[in-house]
């Protein structure tokens, strides 16, 4: 999901025990931050980073790490994505920012639907303060999903440390 022509990024993955959680850094080559994924999230090697999905499939993230520069390029891309798989965003974007140690996080919600009914589709811009580096954690969930997973990604973000 969300290939790009952008370099390509491995992903290194550090699979604490069999059957836990898994630590990834974010990136190998430019690490920004590891983040914890917790036991039966799948985690998969994309482009920029990773893809998440719970166990029961409601809750998709994506972790992406990219020159500050490329943002708009990469909510491009995501924009492209969402409207392939059906989402259209029905209302205006709802942006707050908050800090979490020392870490500087834009989230962005979005009113959307997928297949007529509503769908949560949410942005969080990380600022690490490193030169030209962004993360974006990017959701997209049911509602049911958004509610009954809510302490696992809230647990995931509070999981980011540096690598």
């Amino acid at each position: 999901m969300l290939r790009t022509v952008f370099a390509a990024v491995t992903v290194a993955f550090i699979v604490l025990t069999p059957a836990q959680a898994v630590e990834v850094t974010l990136t190998p080559k430019m690490p920004v931050a590891k983040v914890d994924f917790p036991k039966g999230w799948s985690v998969t090697s994309i482009d920029r980073g990773v893809e998440s999905r719970s166990p029961d499939e409601e809750v998709f993230l994506w972790f992406e790490v990219y020159a500050t520069s490329d943002f708009n390029k990469v909510l491009k891309e995501h924009d492209t994505y969402f409207a392939r798989q059906g989402v259209k965003v029905v209302g205006d974007a709802k942006t707050s920012t908050n800090s979490l140690a020392g870490v500087t996080i834009q989230a962005t919600n979005l009113p959307a639907t997928w297949k007529g009914a509503p769908t949560v589709l949410r942005y969080l811009v990380f600022d690490f303060g490193k030169a030209n580096r962004q993360m974006m954690m990017s959701v997209w969930a049911s509602p049911e999903g958004d509610r009954k997973h809510d302490a696992a990604v809230q647990g995931i973000i509070e999981s980011l440390k540096a690598p």
